[in-house]
């Protein structure tokens, strides 16, 4: 009698772990709960958290009373060898911020776990938070939370320097042609300076030996 009483408890065993294994398969949310502090003080009442699972959100929820939090992650066995990982993120200053914290999925377990979040260092939001009103230093961006400088405005294109051995505006080789002109960045009026449009006008001569004259 003993051994089929026995029996009997062997087989309800293998059958209920036969079942529950099928609906782990199926995704059966693994329960956490516990404190959350941001920078060491209690969360404040709707902050945002939420479960991933290799890139994917599996579980989120809304905090109802400071410093505490719920959330069930919808996670999966069929397909991996071992366990996935969950990856726990709290949403402060307008973006999801890794909390450090990890667990392993367990199908249908539930588990304590005080969660600790550290409000990011935040320099800027996007690349009108970086622009400091000038234009010759370049076009500030926000990457990743931080400002970048630009590049200065560059104006030597604008810039004149004649080689008068090659260049003869003039058109008498028995002088030496030169106008120098070097363009920079005006501030005032946003942009490079300009050669004055009749520079070739104004061109200073002088009889030059080295150029074959």
């Amino acid at each position: 009698m003993i051994k089929k009483i026995i029996l009997i408890l062997i087989v309800l065993v293998t059958l209920t772990g036969s079942v529950l294994g099928a609906y782990c398969r199926g995704g059966v949310p693994h329960s956490f709960s516990g404190s959350l502090t941001v920078d060491g003080k209690d969360a404040q009442e709707g902050t945002q958290i939420r479960g991933i699972i290799e890139g994917e959100v599996k579980g989120q929820d809304t905090t109802q009373n400071p410093g505490e939090y719920f959330l069930g992650v919808q996670g999966e066995l069929d397909g991996y060898d071992e366990a996935p990982e969950i990856v726990f993120e709290v949403y402060l200053s307008s973006r999801w911020v890794d909390t450090g914290e990890r667990a392993t999925y367990e199908c249908g377990e539930v588990s304590e776990l005080d969660i600790d979040a550290e409000t990011p260092e935040i320099e800027c939001y996007d690349d009108s938070d970086c622009d400091d009103g000038l234009y010759c230093n370049g076009q500030e961006t926000c990457v990743n939370d931080f400002c970048v400088d630009g590049t200065a405005v560059e104006c030597s294109s604008n810039s004149i320097d004649v080689d008068t051995c090659e260049y003869i505006p003039d058109n008498n080789s028995l002088t030496y042609d030169s106008y120098g002109f070097t363009s920079i960045c005006d501030e005032e009026s946003d942009s490079c300076t300009q050669p004055p449009v009749d520079w070739e006008s104004i061109i200073a001569h002088e009889c030059s030996y080295a150029c074959g004259a």
